[in-house]
């Protein structure tokens, strides 16, 4: 690079481009040594944009990053769903086949902002364990990036010292079909974790027709962390689940992930018997496309789901106000009842500041009344004993 182009750049902090440090991007030659060359550069200069053209850029080694540097590319990231072809303008691809635990993009200790990456695919090419990592990282932005065929990991976020936070992916991308997950929110050190990441538009396919073990999303050493609009895909005989809950990775956690629209694939969410710190929260969980209920093994989950128009909720669950006010679920009285008690798991105020809403989940209910609503739940008066099962949805709310 020339003399004047280093001097243009240090003084403007104008973007620069990989091609100038001898990257051709024709999916044929080794562009490895320019792109960490571009990276030094930059790194030296305390950080900067580095800009890609369209094409695939061969790369057989790890690239680490420690300095603020913004990776832009010429693609747009983005992948429908499964079998339907991305549009991606700029690819990088590993092609040195790694038998040890690598990462393809590292990005480590960089705090205040200024990093991240854009409109690229990331192409493991079933060739190294982990896509996209970021170590320690805050303020970082990611957008429009698509994870291929990493061995283990499509995108880990983590902390070996202090936190992995403050980040925000805009429509991320992952198939991963390995052994952990296509995300992965850790904390491998003690006291570091990841939290306060916000993740919109999530599109992630894992699992495998011969029975993938990985995940969706795995929460482990993680916490305050946000998932709007995530769409979860995997083929059947997958063992693994939509998203995972780990609390034996770090102690005390996963604790107060919230997740806003969940469409959690036909594995679900799964969590352990053992408590979490805090409970996760999940707003509108997708029930319509085959997705179970999640699977919580006693421990506590704030989630409203939706089946085909029918909202349920679990025991517990807070409308506006705190955990223990309100109550949203489903009862059903069984054969021959003539009423039903419904218990709430945490106690309430006295009645006089609660009121129960209660509605026939089919239009063939028989009549019926709420009576002798007490501190710790209500019950469900019918007309008369019943020949089959009757469904109510109910909901107790703070007035």
């Amino acid at each position: 690079m020339s003399l004047t182009k280093v001097s243009y750049s240090m003084i403007t902090g104008a973007p620069v481009n990989v091609l100038d440090f001898g990257a051709v991007g024709n999916g044929i030659a080794d562009d490895t040594t320019a792109i960490k060359n571009a990276i030094t550069y930059l790194t030296g200069l305390g950080g900067g944009t580095l800009l890609f053209s369209a094409g695939t850029f061969n790369i057989s080694s790890p690239i680490a990053i420690t300095a603020p540097i913004n990776i832009v590319g010429q693609g747009d990231g983005y992948v429908a769903w499964t079998s339907f072809s991305a549009t991606v303008g700029t690819t990088f691809k590993y092609t040195q086949l790694e038998t040890i635990d690598k990462d393809f993009f590292n990005f480590t200790s960089i705090n205040g902002g200024g990093v991240g990456m854009q409109n690229v695919r990331i192409d493991c090419n079933n060739k190294i364990n982990k896509g996209l990592v970021l170590n320690s990282v805050v303020g970082g932005i990611w957008k429009n990036i698509y994870v291929t065929y990493p061995n283990n990991v499509g995108v880990y976020l983590a902390a070996s010292t202090g936190t992995n936070s403050w980040n925000t992916f805009t429509n991320l991308s992952v198939d991963c079909f390995g052994n952990k997950a296509c995300i992965w929110l850790s904390g491998f050190a003690s006291g570091a974790n990841a939290c306060h990441n916000t993740f919109i538009t999530t599109r992630l396919n894992f699992g495998a027709t011969s029975g993938g073990s990985g995940h969706g999303i795995y929460l482990g050493g993680c916490d305050n962390n946000t998932f709007v609009t995530t769409y979860i895909y995997c083929a059947a005989g997958t063992v693994g689940y939509g998203v995972y809950c780990d609390p034996t990775e770090q102690t005390n956690f996963p604790g107060n992930n919230h997740f806003f629209h969940l469409q959690a694939s036909t594995k679900g969410w799964y969590q352990p018997a053992t408590t979490a710190v805090s409970p996760a929260s999940i707003f509108g969980y997708a029930q319509d496309n085959g997705q179970p209920y999640p699977i919580t093994n006693g421990t506590y989950l704030n989630v409203i789901s939706s089946d085909r128009g029918n909202i349920k909720g679990s025991p517990g669950f807070s409308i506006g106000y705190s955990v223990g006010l309100n109550f949203v679920g489903e009862a059903a009285i069984p054969i021959g009842s003539g009423s039903y008690t419904v218990g709430f798991p945490y106690g309430v105020e006295p009645d006089a500041n609660y009121y129960v809403y209660l509605t026939p989940k089919y239009a063939t209910a028989p009549s019926y009344y709420v009576f002798n609503s007490t501190a710790s739940g209500f019950s469900i008066q019918l007309a008369a004993p019943q020949a089959y099962v009757v469904y109510f949805n109910w909901m107790i709310v703070r007035i």
